[in-house]
C-alpha cells in the first residue's frame, strides 16, 4: 500500500485562519507537501499534482 503522505494535500479556503489551522494539523500527522489554495478553480488548475486530500 502506498504511503499517501508522500503526496500533496491541498487545503481549498478563502478564510487565512482555518487554512493555517488545517496546514498545522496536516503537517503534525505527517505531510510534508501541501499546497493552499483561496478558491476552487486555482485548485482544479493544480488538480494533475493528484492530491491524497483535499479540504
Amino acid at each position: 500500500m502506498k504511503n499517501i503522505k508522500i503526496l500533496p494535500a491541498f487545503i481549498v479556503d478563502d478564510d487565512p485562519f482555518w487554512t493555517e489551522v488545517l496546514k498545522q494539523i496536516l503537517q503534525k500527522i505527517g505531510f510534508t507537501k501541501i499546497h493552499t489554495f483561496e478558491d476552487g478553480q486555482s485548485c482544479l488548475k493544480n488538480i494533475h499534482l493528484n492530491p491524497a486530500l483535499v479540504f
